[in-house]
Parts: structure tokens; C-alpha cells; sequence
């Protein structure tokens, strides 16, 4: 888990959480949260690259995330790190009575290559 504060105050988080089964051990389900007023600050970037970093050194060699369908700044970011769709969820969030469809994107770590 990482934290960003901006003067002092809580600004952003992210997860890495490795999958607990033998089987997919190998995984780990990121998630990335910033607050609203803090976009555009790059914490997003700054967070996901330093837990694609961690990920490396924990020997992780997939990530995989979930992001709203109608984030494309967020799917945007993802991509430039190399994370790819790999499916989609329909009405998987639901936001006052909204459904939204939910991306599923991964990224496969290849231990000897630092750059994908």
C-alpha cells in the first residue's frame, strides 16, 4: 500500500495485494484511488509506476486492475504503462441507480525485460 499526501493532507492510495491462491500467486490485483481535487497532479502516474516497480521486485509477474468503462484518463494511464483490456463486466458498478460497465486491464511482467 501507498499513500500521497499533498501539504499534509491525504491526496491518493494505491494496492498491490498478491492473489492467494497457489495457483495465481504469481498475480496481483491493483487498485489506485485520488481524490478528485488532486487530479492532474500526476500522483496517479507517480503511484502505478512505483507499484509496477514493486510488483517487479516481489517477483509478480501479472497485474491485473478493474476500472469504470467512462474513466478514459484513468484507461489512458494504464495504457501507457503497458496494461492491456482484457475484458469487459457490464452493469458491474452501480452509481446511484447508474450502472456502469466495469474494463478488466492486465499487464504481464516479463522478469528479464524491465521496459513492458
Amino acid at each position: 500500500m501507498l499513500k500521497a499526501s499533498v501539504n499534509g493532507q491525504f491526496a491518493s492510495l494505491s494496492t498491490l495485494v498478491r492473489l492467494p491462491r497457489p495457483r495465481v500467486r504469481h498475480c496481483g490485483s491493483f487498485g489506485l484511488s485520488v481524490l478528485r481535487k488532486y487530479w492532474a497532479l500526476g500522483l496517479g502516474r507517480a503511484l502505478s509506476e512505483a507499484i509496477v516497480l514493486e510488483a517487479r521486485q516481489l517477483d509478480f509477474t501479472r497485474i491485473e486492475l478493474r476500472v469504470r468503462h467512462d474513466n478514459p484518463r484513468a484507461i489512458s494511464l494504464y495504457e501507457t504503462l503497458g496494461f492491456q483490456v482484457e475484458g469487459r463486466l457490464r452493469d458491474a458498478f452501480m452509481v446511484d441507480g447508474v450502472a456502469y460497465d466495469d474494463l478488466i486491464m492486465g499487464l504481464v511482467l516479463h522478469p528479464n525485460d524491465a521496459s513492458r
